[in-house]
């Protein structure tokens, strides 16, 4: 199956999927450069992160599209089927409001006193 073989120093780490999508994405956020390379599969029900870490000045990367024989094992996998939905739209909820005070679009409930 055709995916991604990505190359980070000296590790070497491979991940795709038969029916979905695989990403590397790299992001900067508050100067914190941060790769991710995950999997989903089409229902979009189970993720798969076979590599996330923050980037160090120096990090070398190759990124090589190719026939994956053998895939690496994930970091982490996530079946959204099993998951509490409810838990998880009020973690969702409390990290946009932390994201949200931190830009100062909503006031801090410790200043409302």
């Amino acid at each position: 199956m055709k995916g991604f073989t990505l190359r980070k120093d000296n590790n070497i780490i491979s991940g795709a999927i038969k029916e979905g999508i695989t990403s590397i994405i790299l992001t900067n956020k508050d100067g914190v450069f941060r790769l991710t390379f995950g999997s989903m599969d089409k229902t979009g029900m189970h993720a798969y992160t076979w590599y996330a870490s923050d980037l160090e000045v120096g990090d070398t990367l190759q990124i090589c599209y190719t026939d994956i024989v053998n895939i690496s094992e994930p970091q982490v996998i996530l079946d959204y089927n099993s998951l509490d939905h409810d838990k998880l739209e009020l973690d969702y909820y409390h990290r946009l409001k932390k994201e949200l005070i931190e830009e100062g679009v909503l006031p801090n409930d410790n200043d409302l006193d």
